[in-house]
């Protein structure tokens, strides 16, 4: 019996392990997509076509439930040559808000 309690033990926690991977992937590749769009948008060259989680959290989506807040960091450039760095923060693959600090002064836009 105790092998087949560690047998569904592990097979939870495998498929937790897996669907916390496959979020966090498509996580990334929403905030990439928008990142993308905000940068052409602006006319401003997204570098290095990634963006790096740094901070995960619980908090309120735009209709006051409890989600997932992933925070991620990314790089720009104006004219090419320089890099600029942004922020955004993503509600499940909903823009919360994203911050770029170009060089003519702070962008801010909510999601």
């Amino acid at each position: 019996m105790a092998a087949f309690d560690n047998a569904i033990l592990g097979g939870l926690a495998l498929g937790t392990a897996i669907w916390a991977w496959q979020s966090a992937q498509s996580g990334r590749e929403a905030a990439l997509a928008v990142v993308h769009r905000v940068c052409r948008e602006l006319a401003v060259q997204p570098l290095d076509q990634t963006v790096t989680l740094s901070n995960l959290r619980f908090g309120r989506d735009r209709r006051g439930r409890l989600t997932l807040i992933r925070s991620y960091e990314f790089e720009f450039s104006t004219v090419g040559e320089d890099r600029c760095r942004g922020t955004l923060a993503m509600a499940g693959p909903l823009l919360c808000w994203i911050r770029l600090a170009h060089p003519d002064g702070a962008i801010h836009i909510d999601g």
